[in-house]
């Protein structure tokens, strides 16, 4: 089952980044539509999305188990620790039901700029369950909708899950989303990119990471390097070349919105930002 997810969830910084939970409203646009998050508690972090990028690879396998509904999973948690490359340890066991938590508890609501479309608003998961080693979940209908639509998929990379840093799992979805596998790559200026990744203007070292993730060329099959000087500097990533596993999944990156529900098509570039995320790994 290869991983994958909508490129929707690549092009905000839908996830906080820090280790760390956090409580703050996040707040940003994806072209036409107004995003925000929120939590009664604290958000989902970049890490807790792993087991949306589960059940996503699950909906979209086609030799997926259909017993039951659509947008429902069950999986024991050892097959779903090894999927997400993790140990299958007391401590990965005891960290999922505050995972799953956060996914259940996090609202996202989308306005559309249009007089024409509604607003939608929804957790990650609607619900979940964990008894006898068994974990049994359910996605938001939008999030199974937006899975389902046609060429709207991207595949990852199963060596993301090995990413340590939330601002390298950050950067790795960008580039997905945005180089793919075009042979010129895609670059950002930084103040941009730090507008796409969530980063507080407050983290004043965000220029000093990103320089020390290309220094590590880390994010799979991907190179990275800073161009320009002072305040045009670039970061463009490049794929390397046969880099992208077989897979069933939709590669393309067109038709994100079809058949995604009441919110009408945008276009995806994120021009205003609340910054979050103050306290982030690296």
């Amino acid at each position: 089952m290869t991983p994958c997810l909508p490129r929707l969830l690549m092009s905000g910084p839908f996830f906080g980044l820090a280790k760390r939970p956090a409580s703050t409203a996040v707040v940003f646009t994806l072209g036409d539509l107004a995003v925000r998050v929120t939590s009664e508690h604290t958000n989902a972090t970049i890490w807790d999305a792993d087991i949306l990028i589960w059940a996503i690879s699950a909906l979209k396998a086609t030799r997926y188990r259909n017993d039951l509904p659509p947008g429902r999973f069950r999986e024991t948690r050892h097959a779903l620790l090894a999927f997400l490359g993790r140990t299958a340890s007391g401590g990965q066991y005891e960290r999922l039901p505050a995972a799953l938590d956060r996914l259940a508890t996090t609202r996202v609501t989308i306005t559309p700029g249009t007089a024409s479309s509604r607003a939608v608003s929804f957790t990650w998961l609607s619900e979940w369950s964990h008894r006898g080693g068994v974990i049994e979940l359910r996605i938001a209908d939008w999030l199974r909708d937006a899975a389902l639509a046609p060429r709207a998929v991207l595949a990852l990379d199963p060596r993301y899950f090995a990413l340590k840093g939330g601002l390298e799992r950050r950067l790795y979805l960008l580039a997905r989303r945005h180089a793919g596998r075009q042979p010129g790559g895609w670059s950002f200026d930084l103040a941009h990119l730090r507008r796409k990744t969530g980063i507080a203007p407050s983290v004043r070292d965000f220029p000093a990471a990103v320089a020390r993730i290309v220094r590590r060329q880390s994010l799979p099959g991907y190179r990275l390097t800073l161009e320009g000087r002072d305040a045009r500097v670039r970061l463009h990533f490049r794929p390397e070349t046969a880099w992208l596993p077989a897979s069933p999944v939709d590669n393309s990156v067109d038709n994100l919105w079809a058949g995604c529900g009441e919110v009408g098509p945008a276009r995806l570039s994120t021009a205003k930002s609340t910054p979050i995320a103050v306290n982030w790994s690296l």
